[in-house]
């Protein structure tokens, strides 16, 4: 069972501001090269590395609408946070409880497992029906019915 990132345009900016980060990257190296043409190149490389990774955040940022945040699968909960970055995954029978956190927009959901590990996600990246459901199934999945808790600005209520 999977929950995709919610449709907004929130990620098209963050695809403009890759792309855009991308190019001042170009351009800057690109200035370099003409003042300093026998630039060896290792450096050249390590010149174009925040080019490349530019673009594949911007990719990714395009078409994360179609792409799944967190996967369910029988055993385990993983959730995707983007190519650069490993999916983190946890089995159900390893969750020792989940922090709830509200602030303004954001709904940060912090996964504690029994070996003092976490898995942190956003919520408001999930439509409500998904972000609703999501917890009835951990909960279900889990088998504890007290598995939320709900933390306020400095302490667990």
């Amino acid at each position: 069972m999977g929950y995709r990132f919610s449709d907004t345009s929130d990620w098209s900016k963050q695809a403009f501001g890759s792309f855009a980060a991308a190019v001042i990257a170009l351009i800057s190296m690109v200035l370099t090269v003409q003042r300093q043409p026998d630039m060896e190149v290792i450096f050249l490389s390590l010149g174009l590395l925040p080019v490349v990774i530019g673009v594949i955040r911007g990719i990714h940022y395009m078409n994360r609408s179609s792409q799944d945040y967190i996967n369910m699968t029988p055993s385990e909960l993983e959730v995707n946070h983007g190519p650069l970055l490993p999916t983190k995954r946890a089995n159900y029978y390893d969750i020792a409880y989940c922090v709830e956190f509200h602030n303004y927009d954001r709904k940060i959901i912090t996964i504690k497992l029994i070996n003092d590990k976490e898995i942190t996600f956003h919520g408001e990246w999930l439509t409500e029906n998904d972000y609703a459901e999501l917890k009835n199934e951990l909960v279900r999945r889990t088998g504890n019915d007290k598995l939320f808790r709900f933390r306020g600005s400095e302490k667990v209520l």
